[in-house]
């Protein structure tokens, strides 16, 4: 059965047995999987209310993974936390550990521009950058950061210490210079 991209939204009952179905009868689809647990449940919601929330949840998608057709500009959401201390020059330089998070991730390589600390990086200082347990970053440093690649890529893009934790989230920059192309499907 040809397939392009499958959304799906959980409520909290019975969607992973749907995503299991959709991954077994539509193996080459892309498919996006969202459980909402926050909400759960939502059979004695009014529909407006669910519509507010799927809406809520629509546009955090979207910021995550960018415009459907790429972006070239992406800047920092949560700090980027290096995960080696930082050298001068080469693979352990800022620039390098940013690369080599890049390559490792399947992207290609981008211009990394470090973000002066102003009105709009400045809430990036108040991010916890370590971990109550388990390791600590090399440095206790988050850096903001603008990343330009050279044709459009897809996020989401987490890159550094504790991506995984949401630190180094990378969003589609917005504004004049950014080269969004599109939010809407074609």
């Amino acid at each position: 059965m040809p397939c392009g991209s499958i959304g799906l939204f959980d409520s909290g009952v019975g969607g992973l047995t749907v995503l299991r179905e959709v991954l077994r009868q539509a193996p080459e689809s892309d498919t996006i999987y969202l459980a909402d647990d926050a909400h759960c449940p939502y059979g004695p919601r009014p529909v407006p209310e669910i519509r507010a929330i799927s809406a809520e949840m629509s546009q955090s998608i979207d910021e995550l993974l960018g415009p459907t057709s790429g972006a070239t500009v992406w800047v920092t959401a949560t700090p980027f936390v290096p995960p080696r201390h930082i050298k001068r020059a080469g693979r352990s330089s800022l620039i390098g550990q940013v690369q080599a998070e890049l390559l490792s991730r399947g992207f290609p390589p981008a211009e990394v521009e470090v973000l002066a600390w102003d009105a709009s990086t400045l809430p990036l200082r108040n991010f916890v950058r370590r971990r109550q347990k388990g390791p600590h970053p090399p440095m206790d440093l988050g850096v903001p950061l603008r990343l330009r690649f050279q044709t459009p890529v897809h996020g989401p893009i987490c890159l550094g210490y504790g991506s995984h934790f949401g630190l180094g989230r990378i969003r589609p920059e917005t504004g004049s210079d950014a080269r969004l192309l599109s939010l809407l499907p074609r």
